[in-house]
């Protein structure tokens, strides 16, 4: 069951393939009103009105008979949760996989500026209260990485359920193209996505090209189709239902991400398809992967191009890596490996509940 917003017709015939979709409720705005609610977005920390979010009474009615059919209910985000209004949920698992405190963080340590570093403190300070009352509105909650579980304080009811993929065999037949594809795959919807590929090509992309002229930078999910540019060798394919053939044809996957918080769902995706990774240290947080190892990490754009350059001029140690790479991925974030982890999770909430 999903509660979605302005979901396109191909995105939910596709969701409808995988998931028994029970409801569809859109979100409608809701606005902030008067002094005394502005102050407690600012200090509450049940506030629960974080996004300018709601359902309409109708949805908020229908969630709840839903709801009433089943003993266990797993919310993806806080901003569901919150649009429907209610401060707690008994029965419920509050997955968060990007912690808001620690993404505001990060807009705030790279902000230009004073007053645009007060705003983003604000909102670390804003989220921090209201991260810290979670256990009291949820019985349980699940997070993707220690790392995640250590910045929500711990506790025996923050359970680590990493992200997943599926185990993907290779396309028969295709090969990694020639000149070489160099890929990244995401919505340009969300900010950190946005900001990072638009980094990548400003600072790091023509350093890559000045090496292998021929190069293309192939960019995968909604919003890619406006960078499109055969100048600079850029193809933005837009969002893409299976990404399998694609991705198999790229020589390696960049993660260039330099704001936002949780952990990148594309890097397993790039391990379960044995495909060379090169990320920011942000990019990769919560992987508690080995540089040299597993993945090449660089947070400058030289150093970002010089690791790319690495891989592309020695195919044979981005293959080293990928094995290595495809290892963990089985081990630790395959949907077998996580399995017992979401079992535990549903039987930590029985126990609490009762």
């Amino acid at each position: 069951m999903f509660l979605l917003a302005d979901v396109e017709e191909t995105f939910l015939r596709a969701t409808e393939e995988e998931f028994d979709v029970r409801g569809v409720f859109k979100f409608m705005s809701r606005p902030k009103t008067g002094m005394w609610d502005r102050i407690r977005c600012e200090l509450d920390p049940y506030y629960t009105n974080t996004h300018g979010l709601r359902v309409s009474d109708a949805d908020a009615a229908s969630f709840e008979r839903i709801l009433a059919q089943y003993d266990v209910v797993w919310f993806h985000g806080i901003k569901i949760p919150n649009s429907l209004g209610r401060r707690v949920w008994d029965n419920a698992i509050l997955d968060i996989d990007d912690i808001p405190s620690q993404f505001f963080e990060s807009l705030f340590r790279n902000a230009k500026g004073l007053f645009r570093k007060i705003l983003e403190y604000r909102k670390v300070m804003q989220w921090k209260r209201r991260e810290s009352v979670l256990l009291d509105r949820f019985s349980v909650v699940a997070v993707c990485s220690e790392a995640d579980r250590k910045l929500l304080g711990g506790g025996n009811r923050i359970c680590l359920v990493p992200n997943g993929f599926d185990h993907c065999e290779l396309p028969a037949g295709v090969q990694k193209a020639d000149p070489p594809h160099i890929g990244f795959i995401g919505t340009l919807e969300y900010m950190p996505n946005q900001q990072g590929v638009s980094w990548f090509i400003d600072e790091v992309w023509e350093k890559i090209r000045l090496r292998f002229p021929g190069a293309r930078l192939r960019l995968v999910g909604k919003g890619t189709e406006k960078l499109t540019s055969e100048k600079t060798g850029v193809d933005g394919l837009g969002w893409v239902k299976d990404a399998a053939t694609e991705i198999a044809g790229w020589s390696l996957m960049i993660v260039p991400i330099l704001a936002g918080g949780g952990t990148r769902i594309k890097i397993a995706e790039a391990f379960s398809r044995r495909c060379p990774v090169v990320s920011t240290r942000l990019g990769s947080f919560g992987y508690a992967l080995s540089q040299g190892e597993e993945i090449l990490l660089a947070d400058s754009a030289d150093d970002f191009a010089s690791a790319c350059i690495k891989i592309l001029g020695s195919p044979e140690y981005g293959e080293q890596m990928t094995a290595k790479a495809w290892q963990r991925f089985d081990r630790e974030w395959s949907w077998q490996a996580i399995a017992p982890r979401v079992e535990q999770a549903v039987g930590l909430l029985r126990a609490t509940t009762g």
